[in-house]
């Protein structure tokens, strides 16, 4: 799906952890997340995007791009998410670049290696990102749904057969029973 919506794709569990590899990151991201510490803090901010509301959101992350968030939700429960984007808004405002620099400052990162992937981002307009939220959401929730009835549809199949087996000992035992009469 990163390449269908040109966006940076990652599906995270309920604590924001990765659970494929994520796909389309910018080299922006990449370089944030490139040390333990550093991974740490998306986590952090990915498990925060996630959880914020029970439907679509786009927000800025805690570098100062913006994100996507499409929550996974299996009978009212959050079980993850579907994040994206990585992207900055259009129209790109000036002061992006300094407010990035003053978000990340204690994250020690090389400033002109940070400001050079970070001049490579996207500038993508809100509504498309709004409207890239709105598929992933109804994708990940439509998958949620063929799974869950899929697994309900194999639990009858066992208990149908289960049933049959043991009406087919119960008749087994009936027949012996006659039988030894």
């Amino acid at each position: 799906s990163s390449d269908a919506t040109g966006l940076a794709a990652v599906i995270v569990d309920s604590e924001g952890h990765p659970i494929p590899r994520p796909s389309n990151f910018t080299r922006f991201c990449t370089t944030v997340r490139s040390t333990p510490k550093r991974l740490e803090r998306c986590i952090n901010c990915d498990d925060q995007g996630g959880r914020r509301h029970q439907k679509p959101s786009v927000y800025r992350c805690h570098s100062g791009l913006t994100d996507l968030a499409a929550p996974i939700i299996v009978q009212n429960q959050y079980i993850g998410a579907f994040l994206g984007g990585q992207v900055l808004v259009a129209p790109k405002e000036s002061k992006t670049k300094e407010e990035m620099f003053a978000l990340t400052a204690d994250l020690e990162i090389d400033g002109q290696k940070l400001g050079e992937t970070f001049d490579a981002v996207k500038v993508v307009a809100k509504k498309r990102i709004q409207a890239a939220a709105d598929l992933m959401y109804i994708m990940s929730n439509y998958i949620v749904e063929i799974g869950a009835a899929n697994i309900s549809g194999n639990l009858l199949m066992e208990e149908m057969k289960a049933k049959a087996d043991l009406e087919a000992v119960l008749r087994a035992t009936e027949l012996k029973a006659l039988q030894s009469q």
